[in-house]
């Protein structure tokens, strides 16, 4: 148990008005990044609860920054939030996970409709990653939902928890270029990479795929998978080269 003196809220309002529902985050180089949307306000006896949840959301749907500056650093954290972008108040879609590389935001976008990834720089939309492939057999009645995502700076490289599974994308010096699919066929949420292994959320169960290459052992980077060539990691052709083990 944590003692509550032990905890600190950072934010809980924007303009002096409550948040939604935080609900991914992000940290580069000690500023702070996170999505806002209202998913977490649904309610299970409404007749729609998504569109419940968007009707009584106090914001906009939108992704924030709190960046750091040793002057007024309370908690690690600033007191000044900047809104980064912003969404329509509708109950179609929001933004899900978040990631900063660079000068590029990267969001994936809940939207049963059109799911997708937005790379976002200065004040437009400068990308689309399309999510074009869909749960298949018994669990193809699932939305396609779009979630959490993550970056390896290691292999750069970005995993998003899209429909049907897990897209891979070189990062921001390759272009965002498509690099391959992990099919799952279930509701993924989130994804991380440690230990030599993608680590998978996806539904009632947890997964992990063990990567084809291990890496430098000795490496001392946040992932710990160390080097490795993305290309001939996450290509098609070598996806025989992972192994799925569920847990």
């Amino acid at each position: 148990e944590i003692d509550d003196d032990a905890v600190s809220v950072v934010i809980d309002e924007f303009n002096s008005t409550s948040l939604n529902s935080p609900n991914d985050l992000w940290l580069e180089r000690g500023e702070l990044f996170f999505t806002d949307p209202p998913f977490g306000l649904q309610m299970a006896d409404a007749d729609d609860p998504l569109a419940y949840a968007y009707e009584i959301a106090p914001q906009v749907p939108a992704v924030y920054k709190i960046p750091y500056d040793p002057a007024v650093a309370v908690d690690g954290t600033s007191a000044e939030t900047i809104r980064l972008r912003s969404f329509e108040r509708s109950a179609t879609e929001g933004p899900n996970g978040v990631i900063f590389i660079d000068g590029d935001l990267i969001n994936p976008i809940t939207n049963f409709d059109d799911p997708r990834v937005e790379i976002f720089g200065g004040d437009e939309v400068t990308k689309r990653l399309e999510l074009e492939y869909r749960i298949e057999g018994e669990n193809a009645s699932n939305p396609p939902l779009t979630d959490g995502s993550t970056y390896d700076k290691d292999l750069d490289v970005l995993f998003i928890a899209g429909p049907g599974g897990v897209y891979m994308y070189k990062g921001q010096t390759g272009g965002y270029h498509f690099l391959g699919f992990l099919r799952v066929d279930d509701l993924v949420a989130n994804v991380a990479v440690g230990g030599d292994y993608l680590w998978i959320t996806a539904n009632k169960r947890l997964l992990r795929v063990k990567l084809a290459n291990g890496g430098d052992k000795e490496s001392s980077t946040p992932s710990g998978c160390g080097r490795m060539q993305s290309e001939w990691l996450f290509g098609f052709s070598a996806m025989v080269a992972f192994y799925v083990i569920m847990m």
